[in-house]
């Protein structure tokens, strides 16, 4: 994760910060994680609905760092029915770059293809673990 906090990608998130403030609008956090763990395979999974923006930035990164409260190895994130800002998208990245800090792995399972989108413009799709199906979901957890 270092090559991602040594990126040009900090200064797109500034102005992705930017562009959402002038943009936000209030609104309540439609996306609280619905929590699934597999103790034996120190694994937990999270899944996520709706917009992710700006007003929900604190609630997201809350959400996220809950998912790792009980010492989970690795994490699994659903957002197949959600979407995320620039803004949204830093903040995954700083919980990716902090789990990978303390030996755990992130992984996005079904993300939308307005995610995928957005990743692969910033350029991020290399630091991150993607899911398709239930079968790539059995793999990661016997890794």
């Amino acid at each position: 994760m270092k090559e991602f906090v040594d990126s040009p990608f900090l200064g797109e998130f500034a102005r992705a910060l930017t562009a959402d403030l002038g943009a936000a609008s209030g609104g309540e956090f439609p996306c609280r994680p619905v929590m699934a763990r597999t103790v034996e395979n120190s694994t937990v999974l999270g899944r996520f609905t709706g917009a992710i923006g700006l007003p929900q930035i604190r609630e997201f990164r809350e959400a996220l760092f809950s998912l790792i409260m009980e010492n989970m190895e690795k994490v699994i994130l659903d957002f197949e029915t959600a979407s995320l800002t620039p803004t949204a998208v830093g903040v995954l990245m700083a919980f990716a770059s902090s789990i990978r800090g303390n030996d755990k792995r992130m992984y996005l399972y079904r993300a939308s293809r307005q995610i995928r989108d957005l990743l692969r413009e910033l350029e991020l799709t290399p630091f991150l673990y993607f899911l398709e199906t239930e079968d790539d979901v059995l793999t990661a957890l016997a890794v």
